[in-house]
């Protein structure tokens, strides 16, 4: 059935892309068409002028608007559209062999010649007006393969051809272009008969030889002086060669096995279909997660887990050695690269048999706490994927599935990335501990799942290991996992708060996990969740309190809101005010189901105490969630908030009311007195040992972490690792750390410079890019891809092409309703992408006006292809939306469009205008279609933006290039060799913590962070005046700044670091009293004492640090004046 329907939406994709074609490129109705309008006017594309015709003013306008740069985003230098020409020529370049002395060219045009005839008209009857009558143009020829000529094919139409012997004195660069050299009547405004359209030029040579020859290894120059990656590039690219190069228009070409392309051709509207990497799927292994988990918190024998697991080793064992064998056809500067991918191959593969071996063990205590933990995990993961599939059809409206009956099983890449990270998990000392696995996979391949998998694992393994002396390890923070934007942190938290909701119901039900419930926390900045529980006269924000109450009484909160989950992670239902509890008595948000059946309603067969979710900062450090979703920015706060130590179980009292306290929070230290008034009862505070810190931190979308956000990052990792390292026998054990990404280069040295780990990729690439073993490319007969559609319309607005190309997808998609609504529900939804601000708002208007009126055009002029259409739901997604709003948005996109009536509220989003905040984050598999206006400025980008379309559904992209801008020419002209090997373009990502501008900005606040976080006694609000230079913690925190400085970026580094160090120890000692508070926050108001740090925008400077409050924080603001020619200000 579902074969079925992706048949279906594959032809339906076809459909929009023959639509497009005709609309606007033509000829819509054939070769022999007649138009009632000037073609100039009817078509947008393949349109050549006579030679030195320039671009009509009236076109000024929109180009120069959509070319504007903005928003800090470079996407390219755009030329002036005064000095713009129309095109006259379209070409193209390829390379042939000494052998071939001559080849075919085929030259292929329309023309419009204007008519008088007596035509129909809309009312019914006929008169006389003038027509455009369309002429097919074929003409062929043979040149010779040396030297330069012209030659007129037709009165003034010319195909000109050059050729240059290329550097080896034997192969031949050959160039061929077909121009426009009619002379013109009006040279300012040629009439429509002096242009050609829908150009193309086909090349072959007379026997249908493929002598077309690829660019080869001898064009790479010294290529053992290249960087890892780009040796890698070649090999695993080395079976997808660039043919053609076009000129003013797309290179296509016939070729087979990389021996040489039969045919190459000019494409105006190129169409490439990126093929699908499908994960392996289970064939004949035992992935079953039930299975895999058992009936019970025992788990399953050690003996039967080592049969399910040991043939998945086996079978990419086999692979592996196989690709040993293929290694000896390979070119020979290949040879020693494939070498390096054989051995990396194997070293997972000896890291997966290990961790098998680990759960197989008999009679061993670690394996036998290692099987149960992943036991727990397999059927939390159980739970977690059935219950998502519950929840999101409640959402849809669709009907509900029993969970029972929802397949749950692992792909192989994420058990195994699993199963290779158990003993250092269970191992501190073990030497992958300080290796960082890179789960390198495409997106929407299930990256989240495999590390939701590792935290289930990690939570379940605390809760019944031995903690080491002096800790406890059966609560506080288990797994870190963070990311870089606002929007993927809330939509990951939702995620995640479903497998928070498996483990605790196999707590309560198993009885066997301990007495700290298992819980998530999202830890994010006050735009989104808010810092305390109440705070009634807060400036910036609302406490949880009053933004809960705001929200009853339907007005909008300053700053976050603790709602940041809508419906219920269990089951769907639906999440109102009524279901967030403000408890005046434990200072907490609790949020209980609605449905009264589901397991976290508020009365419950289960004992559970409402939905295991923390949304406030100040609940999250009293009850410390056994998982934390956070932004890496949010860290910059451990040198502002002594109350983060929490997070790295540094926790001193247990409060009965309010839970675990730290150093850093006033609070009474004995006792809560009774409140007989409202009825509460005296609790006790007393005191506890600290957790043990987190056991593993996951950095999600790791290509994020770069430029100089990843600067600071990387400098405050310093304070993260060492606050969430454990000393155990003298030895200081840091957490685990594994990331994921889809698109990175130069991967081993960021990670380097950020984690100080060695890295090692997951799967590891083999000898080609098509297949990891764990993931294959999937032929298009066997599966559709993404497949990827340009526009170029050079001489036009950029306006102008996006107004036509967004009536067409959207009149013909409403038109395809009528043959199957539910196919054609994922190209119903428009996604449109924009590199800035200002070209989103411009869109934003065209869809107001514009983009309506065209579709009544296409309608009214051809009604049985295009439907008209309201545009209803215009929604926007940028960082401008409040943490309020994104939640709603997310919710809307995964609305069907409905085959009746939609409900009021429920209308589904016809189009969505984002800027880059929907590259990562966005996770809705019923979207299909999306429009990028412009290339981004990454490729990376690139590909997450246009990867958010085509999971479930064949995906459709089409990107509106700007034709002012050369980078976007360039990549329109090379679109086929580029899209082919998209993944060999992506950027090499910079990372540089302690280089010296890095340390103006952090160091101090590094050394703060240390500080602050590492004793108690420096943690309270008023405590920076403890410091003290000859504090043992304080000589530590200088030795692991040093070499950690001197390990990423060497020794003259450190000793700069150490110079800087001591001159801000030198200024903390100067003004350390026994009073200093660290920031205004902890100042007396009657006070006109200073403090330790200022924030970076702060104007009453009367600290001795500056610190940034958020790791975004690169440069101060500049206030900007207008000043008028008199002298007043604006």
């Amino acid at each position: 059935m579902v074969e079925k329907l992706i048949e279906i939406q594959r032809d339906m994709r076809g459909d929009l892309v023959d639509t497009l074609n005709r609309e606007l490129l033509g000829p819509f109705n054939g070769p022999d068409e007649v138009l009632h309008q000037r073609p100039t006017n009817r078509y947008l594309l393949g349109r050549l002028a006579p030679a030195g015709t320039e671009v009509s003013p009236e076109e000024d306008e929109g180009a120069a608007d959509a070319a504007t740069d903005d928003d800090s985003l470079d996407t390219g230098y755009a030329s002036p559209i005064s000095m713009a020409m129309n095109p006259s020529s379209i070409g193209l370049s390829f390379t042939v062999g000494p052998e071939v002395r001559e080849v075919e060219v085929t030259a292929e045009w329309g023309s419009y010649a204007n008519e008088r005839r007596e035509v129909e008209k809309k009312d019914g009857t006929t008169g006389e007006m003038t027509v455009w009558v369309r002429e097919q143009h074929i003409e062929t020829l043979s040149f010779a393969v040396r030297g330069s000529d012209v030659y007129d094919v037709e009165d003034h139409v010319q195909v000109q051809w050059l050729c240059r012997t290329l550097p080896d004195g034997e192969r031949c660069a050959v160039s061929v272009f077909l121009v426009n050299r009619i002379a013109a009547a009006n040279s300012d405004r040629p009439d429509d008969n002096e242009w050609l359209f829908q150009p193309k030029l086909s090349i072959r040579h007379h026997d249908g030889a493929a002598v077309f020859q690829p660019r080869s290894l001898n064009d790479v120059i010294d290529f053992e002086s290249l960087d890892t990656d780009r040796r890698a590039d070649e090999l695993l690219f080395r079976d997808r060669p660039e043919y053609a190069v076009g000129h003013g228009c797309a290179a296509d070409w016939d070729a087979e096995g990389g021996l040489g392309a039969t045919v190459i051709q000019t494409a105006v509207l190129p169409v490439h279909e990126l093929p699908r990497i499908d994960p392996r799927g289970s064939n004949g292994l035992s992935l079953d997660m039930r299975v895999l988990g058992g009936t019970g918190p025992d788990g399953i024998p050690g003996e039967r887990l080592q049969q399910m697991l040991a043939p998945l080793a086996d079978a990419y064992g086999r692979w592996v050695d196989d690709l040993a064998s293929r290694v000896v056809g390979l070119d020979d500067r290949l040879r020693s690269q494939a070498s390096e991918h054989l051995d990396a191959c194997r070293l997972v593969h000896d890291r997966i048999v290990e961790g098998i071996e680990l759960l197989s063990r008999f009679e061993d205590d670690a394996s036998r706490l290692a099987r149960r933990a992943f036991c727990f995990a397999n059927r939390a993961m159980a739970l977690q994927r059935a219950r998502s599939e519950v929840s999101l059809r409640r959402r849809r409206g669709e009907s509900l599935a029993d969970p029972n009956d929802v397949p749950a099983s692992w792909r192989p890449f994420q058990l195994a990335f699993i199963l290779m990270n158990l003993p250092p998990l269970v191992d501190r000392a073990h030497p992958s501990r300080k290796t960082c696995d890179l789960l390198w996979f495409p997106t929407g391949g299930g990256k989240t799942e495999a590390y939701l998998g590792l935290t289930a694992f990690v939570l379940a393994h605390r809760r019944i290991r031995a903690p080491v002396s002096g800790h406890r390890a059966d609560g506080g923070v288990g797994v870190i996992m963070r990311y870089t934007l606002r929007l993927l942190t809330v939509q990951q938290f939702q995620r995640a708060a479903v497998l928070a909701c498996a483990c605790e119901f196999l707590r309560t039900s198993e009885a066997v996990w301990g007495g700290e419930s298992f819980s998530v926390g999202v830890w994010v900045g006050t735009s989104a969740t808010p810092n305390r529980y109440s705070d009634p006269n807060g400036y910036w924000s609302d406490g949880a309190k009053e933004a809960l109450q705001k929200w009853r009484e339907g007005e909008r909160p300053k700053g976050g809101t603790p709602a940041q989950l809508l419906s219920c992670p269990w089951c769907g239902a639906q999440l109102g005010p009524s279901e967030y509890e403000a408890d005046d008595y434990q200072e907490r948000v609790k949020i209980f189901c609605s449905d009264d059946t589901c397991a976290f309603a508020p009365a419950n067969d289960w004992g559970l105490d409402g939905i295991p979710a923390h949304t406030v900062d100040e609940q999250i450090y009293r009850h410390m969630p056994s998982l934390i979703i956070a932004t890496v920015d949010k860290f910059a706060q451990m040198a502002w908030n002594g109350r983060v130590q929490s997070l790295f179980g540094r926790v001193q009292r247990r409060c009965e009311r309010h839970g675990y306290i730290s150093s850093a929070e006033p609070h009474p230290r004995q006792r809560h007195a009774a409140d007989r008034g409202r009825g509460w009862p005296a609790d006790r505070v007393f005191e506890v040992e600290p957790f043990e810190p987190p056991d593993l931190v996951i950095q999600d979308e790791l290509h994020l972490i770069s430029g100089p956000l990843g600067t600071l990052v990387g400098l405050y990792e310093t304070a993260v690792d060492a606050l969430a390292s454990l000393e155990v026998d003298n030895q200081l054990h840091p957490p685990k750390v594994v990331a994921s990404t889809a698109t990175i280069r130069r991967a081993d040295r960021q990670v380097g410079s950020l984690f100080r780990r060695s890295l090692t990729v997951f799967p590891p690439p083999g000898l080609d890019s098509s297949d990891s073993w764990f993931g294959a490319e999937v032929q298009s007969e066997q599966g559709p891809g993404r497949l990827y559609l340009g526009v170029f319309a050079p001489g036009k607005s950029v306006k102008t092409a996006l107004v036509r190309v967004y009536a067409a997808l959207l009149s013909r998609a409403k038109r395809l309703r009528q043959e199957d609504p539910k196919a054609v529900d994922a190209y119903m939804t428009l996604i449109g992408y924009f590199n800035s601000l200002r070209e989103l708002g411009g869109a934003v208007r065209l869809a107001e006006d514009d983009i309506p009126g065209r579709i009544g055009v296409l309608s009214s002029i051809v009604s049985d292809e295009f439907d008209d259409r309201l545009l209803y739901e215009r929604r926007e997604l940028t960082s401008n939306k409040t943490a309020e709003e994104i939640p709603k948005i997310l919710k809307l996109l995964e609305q069907q469009f409905p085959e009746g009536r939609p409900r009021p509220g429920e209308y589904p989003i016809d189009v969505l205008f984002a800027s880059s905040m929907i590259s990562v984050g966005v996770d809705i598999d019923r979207l299909g279609l999306m429009v990028v206006n412009g290339q981004p400025k990454t490729t990376a980008e690139y590909i997450q933006a246009t990867s958010r379309v085509g999971r479930r559904p064949p995906g459709l992209i089409v990107t509106v290039y700007n034709w002012t801008r050369p980078r976007d020419i360039s990549h329109y002209e090379r679109f086929r060799s580029y899209h082919t090997g998209l993944y060999r373009h992506v950027e090499p990502t910079s990372v540089t913590p302690f280089s010296s501008r890095a340390r103006d900005k952090g160091l101090a606040g590094v050394l703060a962070s240390l500080v602050r976080q590492g004793d108690p006694r420096m943690a309270p609000e008023k405590a920076a005046g403890n410091f003290s230079p000859t504090d043992d913690w304080v000589r530590q925190v200088i030795e692991l700044i040093v070499e950690r400085t001197s390990a990423v970026v060497g020794q003259r580094h450190a000793e700069d670091t150490a110079s800087e160090l001591r001159g801000l120890i030198d200024q903390w000692e100067h003004v350390a009293v026994d009073v200093l508070p660290w920031s205004r926050r902890g100042r007396d108001r009657t006070s006109d004492g200073g403090w330790l740090i200022d924030g970076q925008e702060d104007t009453d400077r009367r600290g001795v640090f500056v610190a940034p409050g958020s790791l975004r924080e690169i440069e101060s603001e500049v206030s900007v004046r207008l000043i008028d020619p008199a002298g007043a200000s604006e």
